[in-house]
Order: structure tokens, then C-alpha cells, then sequence
């Protein structure tokens, strides 16, 4: 079963579509949103910051 971080969002591709705005809200406060296809995990989107500083982490190693 499919557990998400507690900071995280879970939500359909069709709810995404109709929440765009909601989601991008939900991005700058650093919470990550995963969304699911027929009850199964497909995409992460996360902030930019957050992004690049996994990105520039990675780099260092």
C-alpha cells in the first residue's frame, strides 16, 4: 500500500487538472503533491527550491 510523506498531497490527475491553482498554492508552502492513476502513485511535483536543492545537493556528492 502507498504511504505519502506527511507533507504531502495526494490527489487524482483529474483532480489536478481542476485544482491547478490550488495545487501551485500548495507547492509554495513546500508541501509536495503525488498524483495517482487508478489508485497508483505517477508523478511527484514539488516547489522549485525544493527542487533545486536536492539538484545542488546531488552535485556536491
Amino acid at each position: 500500500m502507498f504511504k505519502p510523506e506527511y507533507n504531502s498531497v495526494v490527489m487524482g490527475v483529474t483532480e489536478f487538472r481542476s485544482k491547478v491553482p490550488e495545487v501551485l498554492t500548495q507547492l509554495k508552502k513546500n508541501q509536495k503533491v503525488i498524483l495517482m492513476k487508478r489508485g497508483y502513485p505517477v508523478a511527484v511535483l514539488q516547489s522549485y527550491k525544493e527542487f533545486k536543492d536536492k539538484e545542488d545537493f546531488l552535485k556536491m556528492l
